[in-house]
């Protein structure tokens, strides 16, 4: 499947709402976005995962931190989204989703 681009802003607080079909609250997810599609591929920033609510309503919102996008020197990557079973990441999504990442806009 193919999905649009998530653009980052570089050195600002970016939060992305994903929406799963169904009730995520028992579940455990993780986030990372990496320079190519490959779990090999270098690591440019992990999210840090959080419920919106209970998770009852499938939300589970994405955070990078300014102080982590401050640091990012790539134009481009891939992020993935995984829940956690049986102690092992499985993929939540089909393939990786592109990953464009923005300089901070100035006035």
């Amino acid at each position: 499947m193919a999905y649009q681009p998530i653009k980052i802003y570089v050195g600002r607080t970016n939060v992305i709402a994903v929406k799963f079909d169904g009730d995520i609250s028992g579940e455990t997810m993780v986030s990372e976005i990496r320079k190519g599609r490959s779990i090999n591929s270098e690591l440019i920033a992990t999210f840090v995962p959080s419920l919106q609510t209970d998770g009852t309503d499938g939300i589970l919102l994405l955070t990078l931190d300014d102080s982590v996008t401050a640091t990012i020197e790539h134009t481009s990557g891939w992020m993935d989204v995984k829940k956690i079973l049986g102690g092992e990441p499985r993929n939540a999504f089909d393939g990786s989703i592109p990953v464009v990442f923005e300089g901070v806009v100035t006035a």
